[in-house]
């Protein structure tokens, strides 16, 4: 009977909380050999303790369109998208050697063949970025030169909006990632026009909530 008990405390701490899904939650996750996840109701102002195992020291990269990117960064080289509600797990390419990544963008969701999976990391007048589809065995890494003439500009956002990832800088040049090949991309400055559009700020209005 005990044993029963255990098995159902086990099977219980491993599901998500009942409402998953359905509102916004606030999750916790602890650093590297703790173990569980805390899930915070924003409905009820409650905590459920939870210990997911595919959450268990893995770092979270990002979150679209319903799924987590787990992208290890010094926890684990082992990284894959996963679906909380449906707990769908696809596998992505391991990330050794560890790279240290600023943002990461999913491009859409995975059931679309044009799904890319990009970490950026920022250096000044440059973009590295490793990108790579579900079912690629192994990252394309790439490094992008900013169009300043000082080679002094900086990212200052990320985003994606209808499928296209999109790169806002410091200088205000505004970049589409274009992808030549399957393993080559381009940085594509959309050059707004000052005489119609006096601000990149006013010209993202056409673009909302693309950029976080």
């Amino acid at each position: 009977m005990e044993a029963n008990t255990e098995e159902e405390e086990k099977r219980s701490l491993q599901c998500w909380p009942p409402t998953a899904g359905l509102l916004p939650w606030l999750v916790v996750i602890p650093g590297s050999g703790e173990e569980g996840q805390t899930f915070y109701d924003i409905s009820e102002s409650h905590c459920h303790v939870k210990n997911i195992p595919e959450l268990q020291d893995k770092v979270v990269a990002t979150c679209s369109y319903g799924w987590l990117v787990i992208a290890g960064y010094l926890i684990s080289d082992d990284c894959f998208l996963f679906n909380p509600i449906s707990t769908k797990k696809i596998q992505l390419p391991s990330l050794a050697p560890v790279f240290s990544y600023d943002k990461c963008v999913l491009s859409s969701p995975p059931d679309d063949p044009g799904c890319v999976v990009m970490l950026l990391s920022f250096d000044i007048g440059t973009v590295r970025v490793l990108f790579c589809k579900a079912g690629d065995v192994e990252w394309t890494r790439q490094v992008l030169k900013l169009h300043d003439e000082d080679g002094s500009d900086y990212v200052r956002s990320v985003g994606v909006h209808k499928g296209d990832i999109y790169i806002l800088t410091w200088y205000e040049h505004l970049y589409l990632v274009k992808f030549d090949n399957s393993s080559s991309i381009t940085l594509v400055d959309l050059k707004v026009d000052d005489s119609t559009c006096p601000t990149t700020a006013k010209f993202l209005l056409s673009l909302p909530n693309i950029f976080g």
